[in-house]
């Protein structure tokens, strides 16, 4: 039985010259889960948006939309709110309470439920999740991971049959990632409940789907089960496969398509030599230093534990460096410093270099009634505008558009400060693979142009094809820097797809580039 059906569905925001959604159909079964993808602006969210009733978006539309059977029009509030979760990409805008237990009961005391029962419903939910040790926390003091977990246990705590989340796992760290994501599975596999995710990265979520499909241009593209995808999806669409998958296809493969780090380092293994062990070393050009942070130190209250201790960095002319680390490590906190946004209590930040900051939030750059408003018009600015293929949203409301737009503005927002350090809190979060290169090219170009870029990012795969020297930040320090190669190979965790299916096979390899170049080189067994 379909938990969710659409036929011929069209969507068109208010003044849109086209709609965003136009004659989409799908399907999904009950205890099904799908993933769906598509480039930025595509309608991703404002399809799940229409789907979850309470929160759909104001505009023309037309079409049919059965959930369970009942028709669209038939889908009261209580049924919206009580059946169909959704989890927002920005944990930010789902948390209404001040503490944990608050907020996962905040939802079944809006449904009515008796007292004793919400009791039980917490208090279960809370002991699924792991949650126990934080139950009696503030909300303002979790981390993002504990927070988008949360609000992952505040919407199943309503027991929901179809679950709804957009692209919930962008701000995460890879640890705080995996975590997520197997609660998703758990609650799929062992719940019921039927799963539409919205996602990106298909990495690690691509093993856990039963079908993929690509929003394209405002209807379905592509449809097909995971490991069927290397054949179905279009060539622009191969980016988005996993690294195993890209590699499999990239080389011609024989039999079946891996779809997992494992499956892809058994292929690699069985298909392929390895005589020649390692790939050549990248020789990085001596730079000036244009920024230097001297025995930093950093707390926000004078009772607080500090954020950054001690911390020693220093950045070159023309260098884009990335910065990894978990979630609350202290990444955004060292932009901030740089930016001046900051002032450390102990050590200092030397160089005159002109910066700019690209925030984790770029709702904080824009107040105007839409985004051309508060962008500076010059020829710069209109060549990035083109280059981020921009000129679609320009007139709409910032607030209107989605994550993806969202980041692209802020971008646009940057880039015209025509700054000498571009500072970028997550820049590619919410973005396509092929906006994401796009990106690249153009911190790229700039490179060469002598602007240097530190990007903070939990993205491995961008840090490793975009940045000259990658640092890892824990605790308040910097514990590791290098050269992507060098620093990757020497990671279990904070590293590339890539460089675990080359474990101890290949020497070097962080990028799917790289491993079909060594793997080419070596030949077929």
């Amino acid at each position: 039985m379909a938990q969710l059906e659409i036929r011929n569905l069209t969507f068109k925001y208010p003044g849109a010259g086209k709609p965003v959604l136009d004659n989409l159909s799908l399907s999904v079964r009950a205890g099904e889960f799908v993933v769906l993808t598509g480039r930025t602006g595509s309608g991703k969210t404002t399809l799940l948006k229409i789907i979850k009733k309470d929160i759909a978006p104001y505009g023309e539309l037309s079409g049919e939309i059965l959930y369970a059977g009942i028709p669209y029009r038939e889908i009261d509030g209580r049924m919206s709110a009580g059946e169909i979760g959704y989890v927002f990409q920005n944990p930010e805008n789902q948390i209404v309470s001040d503490h944990v237990w608050s907020e996962l009961a905040f939802g079944l005391e809006n449904l009515g439920l008796p007292d004793d029962l919400i009791r039980r419903r917490v208090g279960e939910t809370a002991n699924f999740f792991g949650i126990n040790n934080w139950f009696f926390r503030k909300t303002a003091e979790l981390s993002s991971g504990e927070t988008q977990l949360l609000c992952l246990a505040s919407v199943i705590a309503m027991r929901p049959r179809l679950l709804l989340l957009d692209e919930p796992m962008a701000r995460l760290d890879p640890t705080a990632r995996e975590r997520f994501l197997s609660f998703l599975i758990k609650i799929n596999q062992e719940l019921g409940i039927t799963v539409l995710l919205v996602e990106h990265q298909l990495e690690d979520v691509l093993a856990a789907a039963d079908r993929v499909m690509v929003l394209e241009s405002g209807t379905i593209a592509a449809s097909a089960a995971p490991r069927a995808a290397a054949v179905a999806f279009s060539e622009d669409w191969v980016g988005t496969l996993p690294a195993a998958m890209r590699f499999f296809r990239a080389t011609g493969g024989v039999g079946d398509c891996p779809i997992s780090v494992k499956e892809g380092r058994d292929y690699l293994r069985r298909h392929f030599r390895n005589d020649i062990f390692k790939l050549p070393p990248v020789d990085l050009a001596e730079k000036e230093e244009v920024i230097a942070a001297k025995d930093l130190w950093f707390r926000y209250r004078r009772r607080d534990e500090d954020v950054i201790r001690g911390l020693r960095f220093s950045i070159k002319k023309g260098e884009i460096v990335a910065v990894l680390g978990g979630n609350g490590s202290g990444k955004t906190t060292l932009l901030k410093i740089i930016a001046g946004v900051y002032q450390p209590y102990r050590g200092k930040v030397a160089g005159k270099a002109k910066t700019a900051l690209l925030p984790q939030n770029p709702e904080d750059l824009f107040l105007g009634p839409t985004v051309a408003d508060d962008l500076k018009e010059t020829e710069e600015s209109r060549k990035w505008i083109r280059e981020l293929s921009a000129e679609q949203f320009l007139s709409r409301n910032f607030y209107d558009l989605s994550g993806g737009e969202k980041q692209k503005a802020g971008l646009l927002r940057v880039l015209g400060t025509a700054a000498d350090v571009l500072l970028l809190d997550e820049p590619t979060k919410g973005l396509d693979e092929k906006e994401k290169r796009d990106i690249a090219g153009i911190l790229k170009s700039l490179r060469n142009k002598g602007v240097t870029s530190v990007v903070v990012t939990h993205d491995a795969e961008f840090a490793a094809e975009v940045s000259d020297r990658c640092a890892l930040l824990f605790a308040g320090e910097i514990v590791a820097a290098g050269a992507p190669r060098e620093f990757f190979s020497g990671n279990c965790f904070y590293t590339t797809a890539s460089a675990r299916i080359a474990q101890d096979y290949y020497q070097g390899v962080v990028t799917v580039g790289e491993l079909v170049m060594l793997a080419r080189e070596n030949g077929a067994k």
